[in-house]
């Protein structure tokens, strides 16, 4: 029973692929933040949790003026994302998570 559950950490290829094309995507953000390839991409592996964090804190469904502020907002702090001990997807969630916070404040003032 502990192999299966052992197995069952690790990432499928699928996943680990979008994984490294986010890590890529974070990379290329911190040295150039307008860079739109990485923030094309950045988007695509992760809007799932984008807009699922955008559901959960902001009471009316996402504009693109919404996404485009929650998405510029963690892009602002990818110089904080260390690739020597950062998972890319997690760090992205968290970071959507708290961003996606800090919009809904701001728009409740």
């Amino acid at each position: 029973q502990e192999r299966a559950a052992g197995l069952s950490a690790i990432p499928s290829e699928p996943e680990s692929r979008s994984s490294q094309k986010t890590r890529a995507a974070l990379l290329a953000l911190d040295d150039c933040s307008t860079d739109t390839h990485a923030l094309h991409s950045l988007w695509e592996e992760n809007h799932l949790t984008f807009e699922s964090q955008m559901k959960r804190h902001l009471d009316s469904p996402a504009s693109p003026a919404l996404r485009k502020r929650v998405l510029s907002a963690v892009v602002s702090v990818c110089k904080f994302y260390c690739d020597e001990i950062d998972d890319p997807k997690a760090w992205v969630a968290r970071c959507a998570n708290l961003e996606t916070r800090r919009v809904a404040l701001q728009l409740r003032k």
